[in-house]
């Protein structure tokens, strides 16, 4: 187990996989919605009706993904912001933002215009750079292009894909698809990795961890 496991509000491997693989069986992840609460609790009134704003509205969406339920998908995006929050930033309310909106687009029928009159066009071009195309996704570049993509945006674009990624390694170590899971960690591997070189160097031995562990 990595010596520093607590530092980035985990446990071990082997209990957030067992707590993602219980998440699948659309039972709500109840430590995401305690955690959230401590989200709110870091910030001053202000923040906290901005955040607040971004909260409701991607709660209030209809999440259309394979095998989940929208409240129970909804707890993906509450673990992607709780990892978001623990980065030391003073773009903090707006990366909590994109991290509690960034699947939207990709995985609701939600419309484009809504988005942009709440919250303005700027965090709607970063959602937009997140959201993959699935049916393209494996096809050409198209995911050399993506993350070429995600690379030129803001930080919190590239730290909302990447801890993204992170909550999703925990479903590998158990996926029985060997195509699937070997498309993933290469993923992984070849973009992921030198994005949290990058930005997030602190984190780089603990995602190698992961991978090794999930193989």
């Amino acid at each position: 187990m990595h010596k520093s496991l607590a530092q980035y509000g985990l446990s071990s491997f082997e209990t957030e996989i067992t707590r993602r693989s219980n998440w699948l069986k659309n039972n709500s992840d109840t430590l995401a919605l305690k955690n959230i609460k401590k989200i709110f609790s870091a910030f001053d009134s202000e923040e906290k009706q901005e955040i607040t704003k971004a909260y409701e509205f991607s709660k209030d969406v209809e999440y259309l993904h394979p095998g989940l339920t929208s409240q129970a998908y909804f707890c993906h995006v509450l673990r992607v912001t709780f990892f978001c929050s623990k980065i030391k930033t003073k773009d903090k309310v707006n990366l909590i933002n994109l991290a509690l909106m960034h699947n939207i687009l990709e995985s609701s029928k939600t419309r484009i215009g809504g988005i942009k009159e709440k919250f303005g066009l700027k965090i709607l071009k970063e959602i937009k750079i997140l959201t993959v195309d699935r049916k393209r996704e494996w096809i050409g570049n198209y995911k050399k292009n993506y993350y070429r993509n995600i690379n030129k945006a803001s930080t919190n674009v590239k730290i909302v894909k990447i801890f993204d990624k992170l909550d999703n390694v925990f479903l590998i170590k158990n996926n029985k698809n060997l195509k699937i899971k070997k498309r993933y960690l290469k993923e992984i591997e070849v973009f992921i990795l030198p994005m949290v070189k990058n930005e997030l160097p602190d984190y780089l031995s603990y995602f190698r961890e992961l991978l090794c562990f999930c193989k």
